[in-house]
């Protein structure tokens, strides 16, 4: 019963780090974020894609998560797969 209390804990810490990595640096607001194992690293929101994220992270570990707060170019839409 404790580690889906510790999964949700972890998850809003990791959401709070990433709202303030993007408030922090509106340049930095790229659709992926790469999350680096080092404890209280800021995620770094600077990849266009999602293997470019995993290219980041590989070899010194962490994960890539969606950027929530990514807008993308006026003009451009997301085409759902089906």
């Amino acid at each position: 019963m404790r580690l889906p209390v510790l999964a949700v804990a972890a998850l809003a810490s990791l959401s709070a780090e990433v709202a303030n990595a993007q408030s922090a640096d509106t340049s930095n607001s790229r659709a992926f974020c790469a999350v680096v194992s080092e404890r209280g690293s800021t995620p770094r929101c600077s990849h266009d894609t999602f293997q470019q994220c995993r290219d980041t992270i590989s070899g010194v570990g962490g994960l890539c998560i969606p950027n929530s707060f990514y807008q993308p170019p006026a003009g451009t839409r997301r085409v759902a797969r089906r």
